[in-house]
């Protein structure tokens, strides 16, 4: 009996103690920690938003090797989803509700066969330090009774959020990145000039093809009315979509004359322009109009007229593609 009443006192003094501490804890769970990543914001951004990407840095993976993942067909973007079990992590599911392009993502998880969503959050900043990326758990409300668990559950969700940017700091920080060159964007004055030209809409697989055919044309043209070229072959872009280019193959020329058939003739007179100077396979030139692009919009400029390719080197003459020069022209108003 006496045995008894000692464990009942026992008992009582526990459920005193767990009330307390209950009284005190949080009424609900928030964890949040952050590390800085020496890559840039759209490779630690691809690494959280595409779920396929988890298990080579997630540190839930890491705990349990052997668990399974099911991914949504598409695994990366708003609503992407990843079922998972295992001995060791159970089973649930997490889904992308919100997402920020290159800023935030904002997930919801069930855990088990309990209905109710918790919520995590990524923040990404980048800086000349690198990208700083932040990983949160905000849990719903927790009844009275299971409230002390909530600093079990802090202490075991620190460790992995931490452990889990630490490995998405090693994959990043490993993958190679792209080094972008940096373009001289220079303010001219453009001349008139007098072109011969071609122009058409063509898918944008058959460029090569189109100037090779069509400066044959025109150069046909100027050694029957003998004339001279005023500077190298150019190509002029009307519009470009993704399958779809307007464009003119074009040479310029000594003099005025009327053209003839579908090789026309006209005088682009003298204006400002912004020039850069690419040095490449005309391939990979698509950084460079996006430098003069950006230029023409952040200074709320207006174009006067077709964007300007002017070819200096012949392909034929030089077999290194790095040595080919172009002058890409943007004529302004």
């Amino acid at each position: 009996m006496k045995a008894l009443r000692i464990f009942g006192i026992v008992a009582v003094l526990l459920l005193l103690i767990w009330c307390a501490v209950a009284v005190l804890a949080p009424t609900s769970l928030r964890i949040e920690k952050s590390t800085v990543i020496n890559a840039p914001v759209e490779v630690v951004f691809q690494q959280v938003q595409c779920f396929d990407n988890w298990p080579a840095w997630s540190p839930w993976s890491a705990m349990d090797p052997n668990m399974k993942n099911v991914y949504s067909d598409d695994p990366c973007g708003l609503k992407a989803s990843n079922s998972w079990t295992g001995d060791k992590v159970g089973q649930g599911i997490q889904t992308i509700d919100e997402i920020i392009t290159f800023s935030y993502i904002k997930t919801s998880l069930v855990f088990g066969a309990d209905p109710t969503p918790q919520t995590s959050e990524w923040r990404f900043t980048e800086s000349d330090s690198g990208t700083t990326v932040v990983w949160n758990f905000i849990g719903t409300d927790a009844p009275f009774i299971y409230r002390p668990m909530s600093y079990l559950y802090a202490y075991f969700i620190s460790s992995a959020y931490v452990s889990g940017l630490a490995s998405l700091k090693q994959v990043c920080e490993a993958i190679p990145v792209e080094v972008k060159p940096v373009y001289e964007v220079k303010t001219i004055e453009l001349p008139a000039v007098n072109y011969l030209f071609v122009k058409a809409d063509i898918p944008v697989s058959e460029i090569g093809q189109f100037y090779a055919t069509n400066y044959g044309k025109i150069g046909a043209y100027m050694a029957k009315n003998k004339l001279e070229m005023a500077g190298a072959p150019s190509g002029l872009c009307y519009k470009w979509t993704d399958s779809i280019v307007s464009l003119a193959a074009a040479i310029a020329v000594d003099r005025p004359v009327k053209g003839e058939g579908e090789v026309l003739f006209l005088t682009m007179e003298a204006t400002k322009g912004l020039q850069v100077d690419y040095y490449g396979n005309y391939d990979d030139m698509g950084d460079a109009h996006h430098t003069l692009e950006d230029y023409v919009s952040e200074n709320g400029l207006e174009l006067n007229g077709p964007v300007r390719e002017v070819y200096l080197t012949d392909p034929g003459a030089e077999p290194d593609t790095a040595k080919w020069v172009t002058q890409i022209i943007y004529p302004i108003k």
